[in-house]
C-alpha cells in the first residue's frame, strides 16, 4: 500500500476523531459557561470535520471538504432535527432547528476558511526552482 492509500484510508477515522474530540471538549467548555452547548458545540464540531478532511487529504482538498460537509450536514439533521429550547429559554421545550442552522453555518465558516487558504496555497510560487538546483 502506497503512502497516499494509507493517508484516504486513514482519512475517515481523522474525521471521525476530530469530530467527537472538539464535539466533547466544547459541550465541556459551553456547559461550563452556562451555555446552550448544542449549538455551541455543533458549530465547533463542524468546523473541525471540515477542516481536518481538508487537512487530511492528500488530494481534491476541497472536493473532499465539501463532500465533508454535505455528509456532515445530513448527519447533523439527523442528530438534531428533534432538539427542543432549553428550560430557561423564553419558550421552553418548544421545537427548534436553530442548532442545526448554527452547526452548518460552522461548516459555511470552515469551508470558506480552506477556500482562501486554498487560493493563497495557489498562488504562491512554488519552490520548484530550488528543488532544481539541488539536484544539478
Amino acid at each position: 500500500m502506497t503512502r497516499t492509500e494509507i493517508r484516504w484510508v486513514l482519512l475517515p477515522f481523522e474525521v471521525v476523531l476530530a469530530f467527537v474530540v472538539v464535539g466533547i471538549v466544547s459541550a465541556l467548555i459551553a456547559e461550563s459557561l452556562y451555555l446552550w452547548y448544542e449549538p455551541f458545540a455543533g458549530f465547533f464540531a463542524a468546523f473541525a470535520v471540515v477542516s481536518a478532511s481538508y487537512l487530511g487529504a492528500p488530494r481534491w482538498k476541497l472536493p473532499v471538504a465539501l463532500a465533508s460537509f454535505i455528509l456532515g450536514g445530513a448527519a447533523a439533521y439527523q442528530l438534531l432535527k428533534d432538539t427542543f429550547y432549553p428550560e430557561n429559554y423564553t419558550s421552553p421545550y418548544e421545537p427548534t432547528l436553530m442548532p442545526f442552522w448554527v452547526t452548518l453555518g460552522g461548516g459555511v465558516f470552515a469551508l470558506v476558511v480552506v477556500s482562501i487558504h486554498a487560493l493563497a496555497k495557489r498562488r504562491s510560487p512554488s519552490n520548484t526552482s530550488l528543488e532544481r538546483t539541488r539536484e544539478g
